[in-house]
């Protein structure tokens, strides 16, 4: 075939409505012809029009009446399926095609820009429809540290002592991405990076931001006092904050009105850290509540002292005897828990837990408010939670609030005690 011809493809037939004739008051309907015509330079032509005057053009009258023509960028023509409604008319074989009218139209290939060579050295292929990311997918976002609710103390550590009813970002005072840890206590709050550094902000009146003094701080703040020691966690109490090392050794400051402290008897408060040295073997977590403190050594033995615990004891279950490391004003090892091995202690206002390599989760203190899944108002020693509670599964991770549980299984949601263990 000669270059340039075009070829013609042909199109169904369906009726058009024309405008009604001056006088006639009735609609005509005359038979609509569709061609695709092929230039063999790249690019089809699909004419729409009536008649067999219907001649090619963009939008508006013609010879034989309205035309309309729709351009396709494509190597070769894109033969559409009937519309719904519409009659295919079946062209005999011997019936010659009708020949095209005028000459095709040229239309341009779009012009793609040349595919961007790789780096230097390496040995990615690059697509040719490949884009430049844009800003917002250059790079994710950054990491923040945002803060609010009450900040009577500054312990939001944004600068002032408002409260604050929606979040708020920190400024950066470290990096946001480093951080480890964060803690909070009765009027103050800790941040520890993965470098083991440790950042206190918040209410100071006992010292328990471990600064060497004991003013309120507005911002986040290095504690310079530990030397360069790294912190590997830290737990905050109601006035008083106990510091583990990432060698084992704890460290405490703030008040020891109630021996919380775990240091010999003496000072009522310790605005710089100190360690606690009866302390002796490795310790791998710790805990704090509103009047005492805990700690579970390497080899899974659990110590406990602070005297807040006794007192709870004697208001709530006057006629029980109470054991010895309930009233330790010095680490003491908790009795109970001979036959197992603790990874984790936890601490509430008036409760302890303890969560050991078997998956058993033990509670000892007040039940006031049914946090221990038990039916007594206080226990004086240690109690497994029963497997039932859990659905038989084991725990794997356990957390204690003011006045609550809350407990994670290997296989199941997440538990939740307040009025006694439910699955939420």
């Amino acid at each position: 075939m000669p270059v340039g011809r075009p070829e013609v493809y042909p199109r169904a037939q369906v009726a058009k409505r024309d405008a009604p004739t001056q006088g006639s008051g009735q609609v005509k309907r005359t038979p609509w012809r569709s061609q695709l015509l092929h230039n063999p330079n790249g690019n089809d032509t699909l004419l729409l029009g009536h008649g067999s005057g219907a001649r090619e053009g963009r939008t508006g009258q013609l010879a034989g009446g309205q035309a309309r023509v729709h351009k396709r960028l494509c190597p070769f023509p894109a033969l559409e399926p009937p519309r719904a409604g519409s009659r295919r008319r079946q062209q005999s074989p011997s019936t010659p095609l009708p020949a095209p009218i005028g000459p095709a139209p040229f239309w341009p290939r779009p012009v793609l820009a040349p595919p961007r060579a790789a780096p230097p050295g390496s040995t990615a292929k690059l697509s040719r429809l490949e884009r430049e990311p844009s800003a917002s997918e250059a790079a994710p976002a950054a990491a923040a540290l945002f803060a609010w609710g009450a900040n009577s103390y500054g312990q939001l550590g944004l600068g002032h002592k408002e409260d604050v009813l929606l979040p708020q970002q920190l400024a950066d005072f470290c990096k946001p991405g480093c951080v480890r840890k964060i803690t909070g206590g009765g009027g103050h709050s800790t941040v520890v990076t993965d470098g083991g550094g440790l950042f206190v902000c918040g209410l100071n009146k006992d010292g328990q931001l471990g600064l060497g003094h004991t003013e309120d701080v507005l911002c986040f703040t290095f504690c310079k006092p530990l030397g360069g020691c790294p912190i590997q966690q830290v737990a905050c109490g109601w006035d008083f904050t106990i510091m583990l090392t990432e060698n084992g050794q704890v460290l405490s400051c703030g008040s020891n009105s109630f021996s919380q402290l775990g240091v010999p008897p003496g000072p009522r408060r310790c605005v710089v850290p100190q360690a606690i040295e009866l302390l002796r073997e490795k310790v791998v977590c710790v805990a704090a509540g509103l009047r005492h403190a805990l700690a579970a050594a390497v080899s899974g033995i659990v110590f406990q002292w602070g005297t807040g615990l006794a007192s709870s004891g004697q208001w709530l279950s006057p006629e029980q005897t109470l054991p010895l490391f309930l009233t330790a004003k010095e680490p003491s090892r908790v009795t109970g828990l001979e036959n197992s091995k603790a990874v984790c202690v936890l601490a509430g206002s008036a409760h302890s837990a303890s969560l050991t390599d078997a998956g058993e989760l033990y509670v000892w203190g007040s039940n006031k408010h049914g946090q221990l899944a038990t039916q007594a108002a206080f226990l004086p020693v240690p109690q497994k939670i029963e497997a039932c509670c859990f659905q038989s599964e084991k725990v794997t991770a356990a957390w204690s609030g003011w006045t609550h549980l809350v407990a994670q299984t290997d296989l199941l949601p997440t538990f939740a005690s307040d009025a006694g263990f439910s699955q939420q």
